[in-house]
């Protein structure tokens, strides 16, 4: 039977064979993998990272509106006395806006700062490009009010046509977020192992720019025909209509957390989902003040008016869930 002998320093000297030989040559690959392995998360770990990550959310924003007119100034029937005197009662509203969210963010941080101590931090910051989907919201409103008048067709006129019964009157003061929005912050990022997976707890300070509109809507029919004539067709009313648009751009300062956990490698690339939370406090006026007269060429009729009010509460808020692309230079 063949032998052979091995000298190991310090050691003495080893008998073995063959068949003991390829245990050792698997060992000594098996340890060379877990070197390499641990010096490939060595580097990762001294090097910078770069993500591009995608994120689906919503957004909450929370409104309030105050809605008053002037007196009906244009023509009307004198007798028997003008019925309304003010072209719509004063009215006030509250509304919290959902709306989906979208986003693309790029991610760097940077190497380990402090090695194993206090969760292996790193310092990171954070672009994100947006869009809202969110549709136009009634802060306030009273009836459907709408740009024209017209008659239920189901209707059926015999002597006299109410005022009430012409649809498309009515009030509404509305909010909207801007479909573009943009983001940025920047933070510290704690990272752990559990269940055999790299997670990471990511506070943050957060920076938000968002474009808003405010729009309002008076939509009133008044009666005009003959004294002593009962109104039977459109055609007896005038339509006072009188809206107006605004756009404003908000800047919002607030804090982020977010978990993420790695899911798989893939060459130099680790692929990891995410969870955030964002609040922005709105800075600056939060308030759409708009004085809209009506554009009515009959006589007097530009010296009616409306003003709207719609103010946004100081606190936007954030939510969604996504998925990271994190790449290492350094694998």
């Amino acid at each position: 039977m063949l032998s052979a002998t091995l000298d190991v320093p310090y050691c003495g000297r080893m008998k073995f064979r063959p068949r003991s030989s390829t245990v050792i040559l698997a060992s000594l690959l098996l340890l060379a993998g877990r070197s390499a392995v641990a010096m490939d998360d060595s580097q990762e770990r001294e090097g910078w990272r770069i993500g591009l990550g995608g994120l689906l959310g919503f957004t909450v924003q929370k409104a309030e509106a105050e809605l008053s007119t002037s007196d009906v100034l244009g023509p009307q029937t004198a007798i028997p006395a003008p019925d309304p005197r003010v072209i719509w009662p004063a009215v006030d509203g509250k509304s919290t806006q959902t709306g989906g969210l979208i986003q693309v963010n790029l991610e760097a941080s940077t190497p380990e700062l402090l090695g194993n101590s206090f969760g292996r931090p790193r310092l990171f910051m954070h672009v994100d490009v947006g869009g809202n989907f969110a549709l136009e919201d009634d802060v306030t409103r009273a009836t459907n009010g709408a740009r024209k008048l017209f008659l239920d067709p189901r209707l059926d006129v015999v002597n006299e046509l109410d005022p009430d019964a012409v649809l498309g009157q009515g009030v509404r003061a509305s909010l909207r977020l801007d479909p573009a929005t943009y983001s940025a912050g920047f933070g510290a990022a704690f990272e752990w192992e559990c269940l055999e997976r790299t997670m990471r707890l990511k506070p943050s300070v957060e920076y938000l720019y968002q474009r808003m509109e405010a729009a309002g809507l008076v939509s009133r029919a008044i009666i005009i025909n003959s004294v002593g004539v009962n109104p039977d067709g459109l055609e007896d009313f005038r339509h006072i209509l009188i809206e107006a648009r605004r756009d404003k751009v908000f800047h919002g300062a607030g804090a982020g957390l977010e978990f993420e956990m790695d899911v798989t490698p893939i060459d130099s690339f680790v692929v990891s989902w995410f969870a955030n939370v964002r609040a922005y406090n709105i800075l600056g006026g939060r308030d759409f003040s708009i004085y809209q007269a009506n554009k009515d060429p009959a006589p007097n009729a530009n010296r009616e008016f409306a003003r709207f009010r719609v103010s946004v509460d100081e606190w936007m808020y954030r939510a969604g869930v996504g998925v990271r692309i994190r790449w290492s230079p350094d694998l």
